[in-house]
């Protein structure tokens, strides 16, 4: 599989006889893990290393000029960074998710380090920009979402992650974690808000990129949908011998039927996750 494609598509993560999508290929550290470590090129040609910032949480957000999720929200992540300076901000610029005749494809990393250079200028975004290897080393290690984000926590461990960046949840995270330093949060395949998605990103890269886009926005579409529901499967599952149930809106999984069916009452009512609630949820207990 070529990891710098020169058209977006779906072949890179479907598997070749049957054409089905490929979830694992997506995968990345699950939360509760140690968050792999890495080295990366900072726009200053400095190596840094993830563990370099132990004792502090980071967010770890991958991203490209390319990418309209990525750009949408840059804005609103320049309102966290400054909400949060005692939290360390990550852009880990990766492969153009929709590369065109304007901004192509990656064909060395001095043309990738150039394209980072150029997005932080563009987008005057003020967190640290990392840029990955040519072949995306880190990227195929944290899954290859093209705007996954993470949380590590101060003890370098996967606190929380997202496919897709939404700022205003990782707002409620950080000040979640802020307050309770042992909260862990579940996953879900959810994007910005239509509003915020970066069009300037299609744009940027070109008319061809703009093909690419539509000719695969019909099974783009289904596989959010499916994800999405993959996301919010209801009921009872299994877990080291306990039945557990698990809220519909926010997935938390609970020994007690009557926490789930509390947190699922008020996360409707709401849109969000209270933080008492979520307490007693199986994420957020301590380890043994």
């Amino acid at each position: 599989m070529t990891y710098n494609y020169k058209h977006f598509g779906f072949k890179p993560y479907s598997e070749e006889s049957t054409g089905r999508f490929l979830l694992e290929r997506l995968e990345g550290p699950k939360i509760g893990i140690v968050a792999p470590d890495f080295e990366a090129t900072t726009l200053d040609k400095k190596t840094i290393r993830l563990s370099d910032f132990r004792g502090k949480i980071v967010v770890l957000e991958a991203g490209s000029s390319t990418c309209p999720a990525t750009i949408g929200t840059t804005s609103d992540m320049q309102k966290l960074v400054r909400k949060y300076p005692d939290i360390v901000f990550i852009l880990l610029y990766v492969r153009e998710a929709h590369p065109g005749e304007r901004t192509s494809e990656h064909r060395s990393f001095e043309e990738k380090f150039a394209c980072a250079r150029r997005f932080k200028e563009e987008e005057h975004d003020n967190r640290l920009i990392l840029v990955d290897e040519l072949e995306g080393t880190i990227h195929k290690t944290y899954g290859l979402f093209p705007n996954f984000v993470y949380v590590i926590d101060p003890d370098g461990y996967v606190a929380f992650r997202r496919p897709w960046n939404v700022p205003e949840r990782l707002d409620k995270v950080l000040t979640a974690m802020i307050e309770k330093k042992t909260m862990r949060f579940p996953e879900a395949y959810e994007l910005s808000k239509l509003r915020n998605v970066g069009f300037r990103a299609i744009r940027r890269a070109g008319w061809r990129a703009v093909w690419d886009l539509v000719l695969n926005f019909p099974r783009g579409l289904y596989i959010l949908y499916k994800l999405g529901r993959l996301s919010r499967m209801a009921g009872t599952v299994q877990k080291d011998n306990k039945k557990l149930y698990q809220c519909e809106e926010c997935s938390f999984h609970y020994e007690d039927r009557e926490w789930a069916k509390k947190c699922e009452a008020w996360c409707r009512e709401h849109k969000s996750c209270n933080i008492e609630i979520t307490a007693h949820a199986e994420e957020n207990k301590k380890k043994e």
